[in-house]
């Protein structure tokens, strides 16, 4: 799905259609097998009500990445005494990715706040010795999972390594140390479209996981609904687990900061070749463009602590039409009819590669699912965490102008 509440990860909706195999040697698995059942449940499971889970202490993963860095922030600004990130490799990769996104002052004023573990979600154990990794699960009250692969293209089996037996991982170390799992997923296992009738419109809620979408197409899709199969699973062994599904993740609300480097993100490569062509066509016109600002999809995360649903839909509740959109961000563009569209298109070289990809797909199958978010805007009020109007052309406006250098 290129457009509207389809879209999850800013990369997502390019990825490859065809999903292969995993290789025959796949690496060591966890106990929790990511093998694949005949049948999916049509539902979530039922989050079974408990005491409050404390946040004092939070382990997370994904710390270097976009939202991770704000959901670190995020835990920071609401009590958390100290956060523990478990990161691949040097540990100042995380200092350095915090020092663009906010600055050195707030890292040098966090530096206590801040614990680094050096692990690995595509090893068992995490890569961990048993005894660093109990002493772990000991000072560790709650896990916050944001750590995925959301590249453009890649192998399957990358992507399932980290996105699917990562995450398998994970949720091995919440039961073993009894601990809540707060999983981070996305919006887009909703599909674009039912398997079996593609021509049929559905609504896609909170409480539904496998409505016959076509999640197998994807290769990013296939392993993060896989991932979320993990967590069902361990539910059923008794994990306290939430599901957070979150939309396309744009700049923050408050300033627009987007992603270190946005220059391979699928969205921005479609914007800039409508800038290019100079034109909007107008299937793509009246779609909606659903966009998710990077802090606020943070703070709802942790609002959503104590509602009752298993899975929530972090996502825009009144996206505008592209059309709208593209004439905020490039006044004066106009929409012309689809085959006035091509013939522009088609005069393009390379600057308009990427938004090729996408409207070939785009006019071969027009998404018919619809992500619903009514749930989760609703106890999102009741918590008082109602959504800001936000300018779109202000939360893209680093998505279009590309890298840049921040962290004084």
């Amino acid at each position: 799905a290129l457009l509207g509440c389809q879209t999850g990860s800013p990369q997502a909706a390019a990825q490859p259609a065809a999903a292969s195999a995993p290789a025959a040697a796949a690496p060591a698995q966890p106990a929790l097998q990511a093998e694949e059942p005949d049948r999916y449940p049509a539902k979530v499971p039922q989050y079974p009500r408990g005491p409050h889970a404390p946040r004092r202490h939070p382990l997370l993963t994904g710390a270097t990445g976009f939202l991770g860095a704000h959901l670190l922030r995020a835990l920071l600004e609401q009590g958390a005494e100290e956060v523990t990130c478990l990161v691949r490799g040097d540990p100042q990769r995380l200092y350095d990715a915090l020092a663009w996104y906010f600055g050195r002052g707030w890292v040098q004023n966090h530096l206590g706040s801040i614990r680094t573990v050096q692990g690995d979600l595509c090893r068992d154990g995490l890569g961990l010795e048993d005894a660093v990794r109990s002493g772990l699960q000991n000072r560790t009250d709650i896990v916050y999972h944001t750590a995925a692969d959301v590249r453009h293209y890649g192998s399957y089996d990358d992507f399932y390594q980290i996105n699917t037996l990562g995450t398998a991982r994970m949720v091995r170390f919440c039961l073993e140390g009894g601990l809540p799992l707060r999983h981070v997923s996305t919006a887009s296992i909703s599909g674009d479209r039912l398997t079996a009738c593609p021509g049929q419109n559905a609504l896609f809620c909170e409480t539904d996981f496998d409505i016959g979408q076509n999640w197998r197409d994807n290769v990013y899709l296939k392993t993060k609904f896989l991932a979320e199969w993990q967590v069902y699973q361990a539910m059923e062994q008794g994990l306290d687990a939430r599901v957070f599904r979150v939309g396309r993740l744009v700049g923050r609300s408050s300033d627009g900061v987007f992603q270190r480097d946005p220059g391979n993100n699928a969205f921005r490569g479609m914007l800039m070749g409508l800038a290019a062509v100079k034109a909007v066509p107008a299937l793509l016109a009246r779609m909606p463009v659903e966009l998710t600002p990077v802090d606020l999809c943070a703070r709802s995360i942790l609002a959503l602590e104590d509602a009752p649903l298993t899975a929530w839909h972090i996502t825009q509740a009144d996206p505008q039409p592209l059309g709208q959109l593209a004439a905020q961000l490039f006044p004066g563009i106009p929409t012309v009819d689809d085959s006035e569209f091509d013939r522009l298109l088609a005069a393009q070289s390379g600057s308009a590669a990427a938004l090729v990809e996408q409207w070939n797909s785009l006019k071969q199958f027009i998404p018919r699912i619809t992500v619903s978010n009514a749930e989760t805007h609703r106890f999102l009020a009741m918590a008082n965490q109602q959504w800001p109007h936000f300018s779109a052309a202000a939360v893209l406006c680093a998505l279009l102008s590309g890298p840049a250098e921040k962290g004084e």
